[in-house]
């Protein structure tokens, strides 16, 4: 937690096709899935 990554995204919000491998908690809309 010293130095920031920049190159990697935020865990929050995966883009690409990390977002397809797990439901989009963030979002609201697999709440019900797990």
């Amino acid at each position: 937690m010293s130095t920031p990554e920049p190159s990697q995204p935020p865990v929050d919000a995966p883009e690409g096709p990390e977002a397809l491998s797990f439901p989009p908690l963030f979002s609201g809309q697999a709440v019900t899935g797990g």
